[in-house]
């Protein structure tokens, strides 16, 4: 029974604090635009219920399988279930969104505060593969709080190891 409580519990807790992390960084980055702060937080929140539902998604389909594995194999940890999680948090990113070719296409964007060429003539700049590489670490710093809570959910209400004296 600890061991189902302890898989609900954490996957409820994998669900709700990267969406919560994702909507108060959405407050802080919001700060300063000169909007009312009732405007900012419901601007902020509007965004919590979606990263809940991708959150959660991500959490029950492919973290609690790759946590479910380690535990068997004897290898969950809170190193594992923080580093699976950033893996699994960025992954999806890295796959759909992988920088090619786009032949006879151009575009610039601002970057670190400068406009910078993202594409030039179809071929990626090292200003898209360092882009693309910042919004992995992005995505994947959501799957490493989302994979932190659900360990530290699972550590204290799932099963406990039996001491024997």
């Amino acid at each position: 029974m600890r061991t189902l409580r302890g898989i609900a519990l954490g996957l409820f807790g994998a669900t709700c604090v990267p969406a919560l992390v994702f909507s108060a960084i959405g407050l802080a980055s919001s700060g300063a635009s000169g909007l009312a702060p009732d405007v900012i937080a419901s601007g902020a929140f509007r965004f919590a219920i979606p990263a809940a539902i991708v959150a959660g998604a991500h959490a029950l389909l492919l973290g609690l399988p790759a946590f479910l594995v380690l535990w068997k194999l004897g290898k969950a940890n809170w190193l594992t279930s923080a580093s699976g999680g950033f893996v699994i948090g960025a992954a999806p990113f890295l796959l759909y969104s992988f920088p090619r070719d786009r032949p006879g296409w151009s575009s610039s964007g601002r970057m670190w505060g400068e406009v910078r060429d993202f594409y030039v003539n179809g071929t990626p700049t090292l200003w898209e593969w360092l882009g693309y590489a910042q919004s992995a670490a992005y995505f994947g710093f959501f799957g490493l709080c989302g994979g932190l809570a659900f360990w530290l959910l699972w550590k204290r209400f799932g099963p406990q190891p039996s001491s024997s004296v």
